[in-house]
């Protein structure tokens, strides 16, 4: 179970963070086992209510940061177009 880690880089890495963890709590077996892990780990276990925070944090900002992408990547290929054409 290998998850992203967030990065300087990347402005939609810690949406990709969140979204897996969402994937592994949605799962009966990963969410035991990152349970598991927290524990061997000695870190506090997600409460069900940090669940369901990550869960609407994936339903909401993460789509529409994808949204934002999207238009980022429109712009720039439009700019571009433009920039062509001189």
């Amino acid at each position: 179970m290998l998850l992203p880690t967030p990065g300087d880089t990347r402005w939609n890495s810690v949406n990709d963070a969140v979204a897996k963890v969402n994937a592994l709590l949605s799962v009966p077996e990963q969410e035991t086992k990152l349970d598991q892990l927290l524990h061997q780990l000695d870190i506090k276990h997600l409460q069900p209510m940090h669940k369901t925070f990550v869960a609407e944090y994936v339903q909401t900002l993460c789509v529409r940061c994808a949204q934002l992408w999207i238009s980022c990547k429109e712009i720039k290929l439009r700019a571009s177009g433009i920039l062509c054409l001189r």
